[in-house]
């Protein structure tokens, strides 16, 4: 049986509340408690057929911008009425949309500095998907299946809370300043959508996985979007985003009449060109605030 697999679903998990959902891959998801260890986790329902690709792959993939499956159950009879259940990570901060518009409704920006690491980190997660390279000072791994994801937008990317200020300082600190906020760690989720290269789809694959890196420009295009029809009282609309943020958030249009394999990896490049041209004015503006911080005033 493969990982992450059970033939019968275990009384191990306490359901807390169930979660809004839009998705049309699934069949209600819930957040539950693993009441051995206290930790609390996302259970996905899923039809048959769907738990068992989605299982299948997740089960595959091993990296930190990518959904985490902790455990499943999939029921050996598919005649069973009991759906697949996914036991995945729970991002606390939620999904990259719900917190675009939580900041819009509380009249707070999001900097610039974030969605670049956003795009990065999502950059990464697809480099991963389609060659097996952990970032992009990785070489592509040989013999690796590409992934298509397939349905990549805002409301499919997650946000888990990021490390305490004790833990040891990492590549996603969003500033030096010491009143800074280390940045949540991105996560690519709800693979329902998704499929590994074979025999059947060598034909589309590549062209799938290109799509893949248009979507991730219209993530950026998201972002931007938002942060830019956000009022801000004293200020008006408009604010000062970089021209290389906007010119991204179009590229993708012509990407995919014009790309080379990975196509993911020339997006890579370009983000890590335009980070270290805008530097410092980027570190002015990196601060992202935690969930339950929006909207609140900030003391004199």
């Amino acid at each position: 049986m493969p990982p992450h697999r059970r033939a019968r679903p275990l009384p191990t998990y306490r359901p807390i509340r169930p979660l809004h959902q839009d998705g049309s891959n699934n069949a209600g998801i819930v957040l539950v408690q693993h009441t051995p260890t206290g930790k609390t986790l996302i259970c996905k329902n899923s039809e048959y057929s769907l738990a068992d690709l989605e299982i299948s792959l997740l089960s595959s993939l091993h990296h930190p911008n990518i959904i985490q499956l902790l455990d499943s159950f999939f029921p050996a009879d598919p005649n069973s009425p009991d759906p697949g259940r996914l036991y995945l990570e729970y991002c606390t901060w939620g999904s990259l949309l719900d917190y675009s518009l939580k900041m819009e409704r509380a009249h707070q920006r999001s900097p610039e500095a974030w969605m670049w690491f956003v795009v990065e980190s999502v950059g990464n997660a697809l480099l991963y998907l389609q060659t097996g390279a952990r970032d992009i000072t990785d070489e592509d791994k040989r013999d690796w299946k590409p992934v298509a994801h397939c349905d990549l937008h805002n409301a499919n990317i997650f946000l888990a809370a990021p490390p305490s200020s004790s833990s040891s300082s990492s590549s996603s600190s969003s500033s030096t300043d010491n009143n800074s906020t280390m940045y949540p760690r991105v996560v690519v989720g709800d693979f329902g959508n998704g499929f590994r290269e074979d025999e059947q789809c060598k034909g589309y694959i590549k062209d799938a996985c290109a799509e893949d890196v248009t979507a991730l420009h219209r993530v950026a295009g998201c972002m931007l979007a938002v942060a830019r029809n956000t009022y801000v009282e004293g200020e008006g609309k408009e604010i000062v985003y970089s021209d290389a943020m906007a010119k991204f958030t179009n590229a993708g249009s012509v990407l995919l009449t014009d790309w080379k394999w990975p196509p993911v990896r020339a997006a890579l490049e370009e983000v890590k060109a335009i980070r270290n041209e805008l530097g410092e004015w980027l570190v002015e503006c990196s601060l992202v605030v935690p969930p339950g911080e929006v909207g609140r005033k900030k003391k004199a």
